[in-house]
């Protein structure tokens, strides 16, 4: 029989399988769906499609959050992400018998936003379910190569497919990837939680309403005296990083001839630089200085992104966003377990849902910014203006000495 440390790895790598599995249709499905955008539509609309699946995603992480802590993480990501399988089946049948104009394409990305903002938070908030709190650090840093070797694997094969054996394929592939994520996250034992305990017989919580849960995490992350800080940094983070890599790529790449293939190839290039550094920091037993190390990473991504946008070959590109993967991968992943240990255990699944909620907030904005941009001044702006933002992130962290000196052993005590 399996000792503690043997049951902690194996739940961790079932929950890493599924989570793999899960992010590389979500990467097969918006390399796609962005193609789907560029080829049906001009830049502005390509920005107005990917926004559509943003806008009901961010309504939905607080709603998530908040059924995360009141009902089993597990139940919430099974159900999003069977919803995700089914969806993405019912768009490949679609495209394998015609073609889909913008409105539909929206569509899909509306409905996908929604399961999105149930599925993020849920699974955000299974670590601590899964191992003790003082290996979240490696936690979050196995979580990271597993991201990044997603982007580097997932986003040339979905190129490859698109520009070779067309739309559907792809959308096909990135269903059967859902699907296989749910059956591996259904395997996933969880230690008992906080709203467990609650529901033991002799607890004397009272179980609240939805929106009062929802105000109360909004209220614990207001009042702490780090949470706000970290999260305005990665909301700004974001605002000028997800518009440029995920609807400026595509049109960068249609601009410069790369194609679908290309856009693939720089993504791949990013997720390579990311699951090196990840993979790093996963074996480091110690990380002195988290904080410094997060924002001089994070002010790095903001001079690659920029890069990006001004390589004159998809060689020199994808060197650019190797470059940029390196300052992602170790930002993500002290952020991510900064945050994990700072929260409170009884509503990291609110936290978690702020936390999606300042990733992708910014998402619908940036992704219209993106579009715009590109078509009235061309496909290089975005990438400086975007870069010029997360450049401001970083040093925003930087001058601020609560945040640059939080360290991953104490951050607990803000």
């Amino acid at each position: 029989m399996a000792g503690p440390d043997g049951r902690w790895r194996a739940r961790v790598g079932k929950w890493l399988t599924g989570f793999g599995t899960s992010l590389l249709g979500d990467q097969v499905y918006f390399l796609a769906l962005a193609w789907a955008a560029v080829e049906v539509s001009g830049p502005a609309t390509v920005g107005l499609i990917l926004a559509a699946g943003s806008v009901p995603r961010l309504v939905f992480l607080l709603v998530g959050g908040a059924l995360a802590d009141r009902m089993s993480p597990k139940r919430l990501i099974i159900l999003s992400d069977t919803g995700r399988t089914l969806t993405l089946l019912a768009l490949a049948a679609l495209l394998t018998v015609g073609s889909l104009g913008p409105l539909p394409l929206g569509l899909v990305a509306l409905v996908f936003g929604i399961l999105d903002g149930l599925f993020l938070p849920a699974v955000g908030a299974l670590p601590p379910r899964l191992a003790p709190v003082h290996l979240m650090a490696r936690i979050q840093a196995a979580r990271t190569v597993i991201q990044r070797l997603v982007v580097l694997v997932g986003a040339p094969i979905a190129g490859w497919l698109v520009a070779n054996r067309g739309l559907a394929s792809a959308f096909w592939l990135s269903a059967a990837l859902f699907a296989v994520s749910v059956l591996a996250l259904a395997l996933v034992s969880l230690r008992p939680g906080p709203a467990e305990a609650a529901d033991e017989p002799g607890a004397t919580g009272r179980r609240t309403s939805m929106v009062a849960d929802i105000a109360a995490g909004l209220r614990s992350v207001r009042s702490h005296p780090v949470l706000p800080s970290l999260l305005a940094v990665v909301a700004l983070t974001d605002l000028g990083f997800s518009g440029p890599l995920t609807a400026g790529l595509p049109i960068l790449a249609q601009h410069n001839g790369w194609g679908p293939a290309g856009a693939g190839y720089v993504l791949g290039g990013f997720g390579l630089g990311a699951a090196a550094t990840g993979l790093t920091l996963a074996v480091v037993r110690q990380i002195p200085r988290a904080g410094l190390v997060s924002y001089l990473s994070l002010a790095w991504m903001g001079v690659a992104v920029v890069l990006v946008g001004m390589a004159p070959s998809a060689g020199l590109a994808i060197a650019a966003a190797v470059l940029l993967g390196f300052g992602s991968g170790v930002f993500g992943t002290l952020m991510n377990a900064l945050l994990i240990i700072t929260a409170p255990p009884a509503e990291l699944g609110r936290v978690m849902s702020v936390l999606s909620l300042a990733s992708y907030g910014g998402a619908p904005i940036s992704f219209a910014v993106t579009g715009l941009l590109a078509g009235l001044f061309g496909p290089q702006l975005p990438f400086y203006v975007g870069g010029g933002v997360v450049l401001l992130a970083g040093i925003a962290g930087l001058t601020r000495h609560r945040l640059r000196s939080l360290e991953l052993a104490t951050a607990d005590t803000g």
